[in-house]
């Protein structure tokens, strides 16, 4: 190689060093700010969910979803709904980060680091092992999200009953010190089975519909 070829080479590298790292910043912020909005929207509903699946069968302590919301509300107040949310604001973001900045990467490496042009099978492999990876965070938080929503349950249909906890940490601790790390990833397994497929269908979906969109003529991304 020539002097001249050297010297644009490594007048190049750096640059694209920091396209690179500027890139994963962006990809850990956007899965960020995903992470806060999804958690925030979505977490009156699943603490609904989940003590509707956790209430005893005879006779049970809601008679619906609408039941549900309203002695929610009406025991704990509008807050009640957002029971236990701090370990999901925390995990959320953390998995979400998580997600699109391994998504992105895979990407990359599947491609070669841009030798190729991904191949639609490319999206649905990184969005799989997105995913994947995503479940070492999402894991704990609904472990230790679900111990705190189904406390309310508890109190009022076991006579004497004392929530244990009160806050995500000790929640987190009082697990840990009995179970070890291991705690905190019961059902870890079955939650690997679900994410790896729908990681790969939620992902790689939505990078074939984007190609189709900019297959007719439509150049914006899709928000």
């Amino acid at each position: 190689m020539s002097e001249p070829d050297v010297h644009q080479l490594n007048q190049k590298s750096p640059k694209k060093r920091n396209v690179r790292v500027l890139t994963a910043v962006r990809d850990i912020f956007a899965g960020t700010m995903s992470g806060i909005a999804v958690t925030l929207v979505g977490h009156p509903f699943d603490t609904l969910k989940v003590r509707l699946q956790t209430q005893p069968t005879n006779p049970p302590l809601y008679g619906g979803l609408v039941d549900c919301f309203k002695k929610t509300v009406a025991w704990e107040g509008p807050f009640g709904l957002y029971k236990g949310v701090g370990s999901p604001i925390v995990g959320q973001v953390f998995f979400r980060a998580n997600m699109f900045f391994s998504f992105a990467e895979a990407k990359r490496f599947l491609s070669g680091y841009g030798k190729r042009t991904n191949t639609p099978s490319d999206f649905f492999i990184a969005g799989a092992f997105a995913w994947f990876t995503g479940a070492f965070f999402e894991c704990p938080i609904d472990v230790i999200k679900s111990q705190l929503q189904v406390q309310l349950t508890k109190s009022k249909t076991q006579p004497g009953y004392v929530p244990p906890f009160t806050t995500m940490t000790q929640c987190a601790s009082a697990i840990v010190k009995q179970n070890g790390i291991t705690g905190v990833y019961q059902g870890f397994v079955p939650h690997v089975l679900r994410n790896v497929p729908a990681g790969s269908l939620h992902l790689g979906s939505y990078e074939m519909t984007e190609e189709v969109w900019r297959g007719i003529g439509c150049n914006q991304k899709i928000v």
